[in-house]
């Protein structure tokens, strides 16, 4: 049925939205419809400069459903209306300076050469430090004040005690 397929296609996008560890989204060619969804579920995206983009699915009869909140999240509540309503076509020039690019690659090997700088700096991150502060930027979604700040300072506690915590802050000092 097509309730429980799109259902499934949420389910799917949050799954890559909430990976614990740093998702990098690649796009070039064409990154169209859920394609572009799914890039906006990702943590940091790089586009190239020639790479097309389209919300298509109003013309075709259907609505972006799945992918719109990762969109407006993404890029904002006016952006998103924009590109979703009128199911306009742009490059990834544009798509870096609306927001939903991180960076822009000039081609293929620059694409490479900056996916391999940003793996180079998560890299240099603690992994389950990463995780709870995506835990906790992930929760600025949906929790009240009080519950976030209970949160972030359980995760804190965690780290502060955590091998990861003593070693970084050992380091540090």
């Amino acid at each position: 049925n097509v309730i429980s397929m799109t259902e499934a296609t949420g389910d799917f996008f949050e799954m890559i939205n909430g990976i614990s560890k740093p998702v990098i989204m690649l796009a070039e060619g064409a990154a169209m419809a859920g394609g572009l969804g799914l890039l906006c579920a990702g943590d940091i995206v790089v586009v190239t400069e020639d790479c097309k983009f389209s919300l298509t699915e109003t013309t075709l009869g259907i609505p972006p459903a799945q992918i719109a909140p990762y969109i407006v999240s993404r890029i904002g509540l006016a952006k998103a209306r924009r590109i979703m309503l009128t199911a306009s076509r742009f490059t990834g020039k544009e798509a870096f300076e609306i927001g939903i690019a991180d960076y822009l690659a000039k081609d293929s090997d620059d694409l490479k050469i900056i996916e391999t700088e940003i793996i180079n700096n998560v890299m240099k991150c603690a992994p389950d430090a990463n995780a709870v502060t995506k835990k906790i930027v992930l929760a600025t979604r949906n929790l009240k004040r009080p519950e976030l700040v209970k949160l972030a300072a359980e995760g804190f506690a965690k780290q502060m005690i955590s091998k990861e915590g003593k070693e970084g802050i050992a380091s540090f000092i």
